[in-house]
């Protein structure tokens, strides 16, 4: 028997907490597949790092919560590439996977990255949802600032307030930050310490860098739709950017739920019969998240404005750009004159929501389109894939052609009420007595 003593100085611990106090002592990054969270590993770290607990790096790791299938190989991808060492649970198939940043151990980055829910190894590959490894870039700048901050004693003082304070709200402020980091990277490398090898790593994240998440409307609206909304909640700076073409046309045309009200297409034959998802409007839920609805044939200069404001926003943005598609039916060449079509019908609104508005008392929803001026099949009947409905089946396609104008109609009321202007306070009057 064990010595009454000895023993009194032993803390027994399950496999979960072994594994995970493994995992938290050196990593930067622990990422949490949820699917079935019937271990403690991913509490435990969550836990220890709400208590700021150290690590190995004298870190507080960030544990985050990944969403879609492919969460984990986005989220991994991005954080070896950002040259972070990365932890990833997947509590319903039992592993962990510790996938180190070789830099710390031998000097070179191995870009590579596991897909845990596949069980899959590919090199040099990054997930089609790559809904995780942007806002993973995005975590860089927060560890290349924390590890800065700590080098006062040891580099110019003043270089270092330069970095971390600089104005990069333009060109020339971001210009300006590159030759300081060119300047802090000449002062680095004769330092031999850990601490100045890790800041060497990651000193290009104190650039200002514009990151973009660029994907379809069946990733956005169906498949990704949870990594989208993941992203969103998140805070980062990342923008998003959905290229709509109201169907799925990596598939050959299947219906996405941004398929508008009686157009066909796979699985949709006999014409789809339910409204499109709002999917700005969901994002306007968040109050930080920049929105943007936007058709280059029909607007370029809101576009453009939408693409700049995004990218000046401090935080999260998506912007949904209008796509026309061979899926729709009709010669590409046209497909600019179709997109003013779409606009001037009501098919497809302009809009920009931005919340930095409201801080000025004015409303954050601008609507950039006029009331719809035209029926909505001036637009529809140039498509195959509204035609193809009226030839199958009438008086479908006339039931389906009221539904859509409704549809039109009541979204641009909702979006006119939604962007009424501010009342202006009154001023306050003056009692001379």
């Amino acid at each position: 028997m064990m010595n009454n003593k000895i023993s009194s100085a032993i803390r027994m611990i399950d496999a979960n907490e072994a594994v995970a106090s493994v995992a938290y002592r050196a990593s930067e990054v622990i990422a949490i597949y949820p699917i079935t969270p019937s271990t403690s590993m991913g509490e435990v770290c969550d836990e220890w790092a709400s208590a700021k607990l150290p690590n190995i790096w004298s870190d507080v790791p960030e544990v985050v919560q990944l969403q879609s299938e492919a969460g984990v190989a986005g989220a991994l991808h991005g954080s070896l590439h950002a040259g972070a060492l990365a932890t990833a649970f997947t509590a319903s198939q039992g592993l962990l996977l510790m996938i180190p940043n070789m830099y710390k151990i031998a000097g070179e980055l191995t870009p590579f990255c596991m897909h845990v829910s596949a069980r899959a190894i590919a090199t040099h590959a990054l997930s089609i949802f790559g809904d995780h490894s942007d806002v993973m870039a995005c975590h860089q700048t927060d560890i290349a600032r924390n590890i800065l901050s700590q080098f006062n004693e040891q580099l110019d003082a003043a270089l270092v307030a330069a970095l971390l304070e600089a104005d990069q709200s333009g060109e020339a402020g971001i210009a300006a930050q590159r030759e300081r980091v060119a300047q802090l990277k000449r002062v680095l490398k004769p330092i031999d310490s850990l601490a100045a090898k890790r800041l060497l790593d990651v000193a290009d994240y104190l650039i200002e860098k514009s990151v973009w998440i660029i994907g379809g409307d069946g990733w956005a609206y169906d498949i990704g739709f949870g990594g989208v909304d993941h992203v969103l909640s998140s805070g980062r700076n990342v923008n998003i950017m959905v290229l709509d073409t109201e169907v799925y046309s990596n598939t050959g045309g299947q219906q996405s739920k941004s398929t508008p009200i009686g157009a066909i297409a796979k699985f949709a034959s006999s014409g789809k019969a339910v409204g499109k998802k709002d999917l700005g409007m969901i994002a306007m839920n968040y109050d930080n998240v920049y929105v943007a609805s936007v058709a280059m044939g029909a607007k370029d200069t809101q576009t453009v404005n939408a693409i700049y404001e995004a990218m000046r926003h401090p935080g999260p943005s998506l912007i949904i750009a209008y796509s026309h598609c061979i899926a729709h039916g009709y010669h590409m060449a046209q497909g600019m004159e179709q997109q003013k079509l779409a606009v001037s019908t009501g098919a497809w609104p302009l809009y920009r929501f931005n919340p930095q508005r409201a801080a000025d008392g004015e409303n954050p929803l601008k609507l950039d389109s006029r009331r719809p001026k035209e029926p909505l099949y001036v637009y529809k009947d140039n498509e195959a894939r509204f035609r193809m409905l009226k030839m199958k089946d009438p008086e479908r396609a006339k039931e389906l052609g009221r539904m859509a104008q409704d549809f039109v109609n009541e979204r641009y009321a909702l979006h006119e009420r939604l962007a009424t202007p501010y009342p202006k306070p009154e001023a306050e009057s003056s009692d001379d007595g």
